[in-house]
């Protein structure tokens, strides 16, 4: 009992340390105007790097070493060598210094420290995968209710509630306000759609699914996301082992109603002229981003094999590089932006990363009849092109997470079979 308890107690406390860090990386705290200077740079939203790689180190210690069974190790290994590659082209196109460009991957380093951090504690039994996706539930509906909050306050009264929210900007005549991480609500409505689909709790994760559309296409106004999310929903459905014929001729029936319905809204109308049309009065960012396009692919191919590497906001002569300028940005570019800085060895790395996780969602749609893999495939595979977030900023948290997801149920099932 005494051992139970203990371990009990581990696990909680690893959960609060992973919540804190899911909700610093999500910009939780800006919403209260928390991210003002502490000491000297540092900022909230700084702080998980500091707070990653010192979890990681306790786990270390704690248990003399990480767990390394699990079926994304080798590729999380190659990517640090791989990071540690751009920050030497870096040096050696613009003379930008080692540190600098291993810092401008910090976030990056930091976040794949949380899948050795985790991968080991639930391998070890100190928390348990499903205690890890009910805190990522939790943290998201937290969002979730604090964006509505703030849309219907504003869009009604024109009222800022959070003191930390400082950009409302308008798209489609309306507010737009995109103040969280779009990757944990699609992690959410990927992991909410399958618990529907398998009838656990069904109405509650329904809610959430709807929840989470609705927050892509009123709150945030994401058209990209919002084509990619549609996308996946449908691919799922076909995919769906229990729809048959007559369940899915009636799904794409209430589909064809609900977009028929959905096409008198004033805001559909707006968001289907927007991606039909590009002569409406709304900014159309679409140029600019073929225009970064065109240039990286450019870039891309002066050095095809390792790219440009990554570019430190410090560093002038890095970071115009990478066209800045111009307006142009890597969290808009998708794949056009990986592959300047990263180059051909980064595209190779990548399609094995692709194969493990194909091989994982296959392996668990065949066996636990699982969708949630195959939406958040599908739906990061629409996004390539335009938005690869993972490789920026604090977004890695959520791709750290299926990638937990994806493996958990696999590896000693592919233990087994190879023995």
């Amino acid at each position: 009992m005494t051992m139970l308890k203990a371990k009990y107690n581990v696990g909680s406390f690893h959960l609060i340390i992973l919540a804190l860090i899911i909700l610093v990386r999500c910009g939780f705290f800006d919403y209260f105007a928390m991210n003002d200077t502490l000491v000297g740079s540092l900022r909230v939203r700084d702080i998980y790097f500091v707070l990653e790689i010192t979890w990681a180190v306790v786990v270390f210690v704690f248990f003399k070493g990480f767990t390394v069974r699990g079926t994304f190790v080798i590729p999380i290994l190659l990517l640090g060598l791989l990071e540690l590659l751009s920050s030497l082209i870096s040096f050696f196109y613009f003379s930008q210094p080692l540190q600098l460009g291993i810092l401008a991957q910090s976030s990056i380093i930091s976040g794949f420290a949380i899948y050795f951090a985790l991968n080991t504690l639930i391998q070890r039994g100190r928390i348990t995968f499903e205690s890890v996706f009910r805190l990522v539930k939790v943290i998201c509906v937290i969002q979730l209710i604090c964006n509505t909050a703030a849309w219907l306050v504003y869009s009604t009264t024109g009222t800022l509630i959070f003191p930390g929210v400082k950009l409302y900007t308008e798209r489609y005549g309306s507010p737009r306000i995109v103040f969280m991480q779009v990757e944990m609500i699609a992690l959410l409505i990927s992991v909410s759609l399958n618990a529907v689909l398998h009838k656990k709790n069904p109405i509650r994760n329904m809610i959430l699914v709807v929840w989470g559309g609705i927050y892509f296409m009123i709150f945030a106004k994401l058209r990209a996301s919002t084509v990619a999310i549609t996308i996946s929903l449908v691919v799922v459905i076909l995919c769906w082992r229990k729809a048959g014929i007559k369940k899915g001729a009636i799904f794409l029936f209430a589909t064809m109603l609900i977009f028929m319905f959905a096409e008198e809204i004033p805001i559909i109308q707006d968001i289907i002229l927007t991606l039909t049309d590009n002569t409406g009065t709304t900014v159309n960012t679409m140029e600019i981003r073929e225009a970064a396009q065109t240039y990286y692919f450019t870039k891309y191919k002066q050095s095809p094999l390792v790219g440009w590497g990554y570019p430190h906001t410090n560093w002038d002569a890095a970071f115009m590089g990478q066209g800045k300028a111009y307006g142009y940005v890597f969290s808009d570019n998708g794949i056009f932006s990986f592959l300047y800085i990263y180059g051909s060895l980064g595209l190779i790395w990548l399609l094995y990363l692709l194969s493990k996780y194909v091989k994982c969602s296959r392996h668990k749609y065949l066996k636990y009849s699982d969708y949630a893999l195959i939406f958040w495939g599908v739906y990061q595979f629409v996004m390539m092109t335009t938005g690869m977030f993972w490789i920026v900023g604090s977004y890695q948290i959520s791709f750290v997470l299926m990638l937990i997801y994806a493996q958990e149920y696999t590896s000693s099932d592919f233990k087994m079979k190879n023995k």
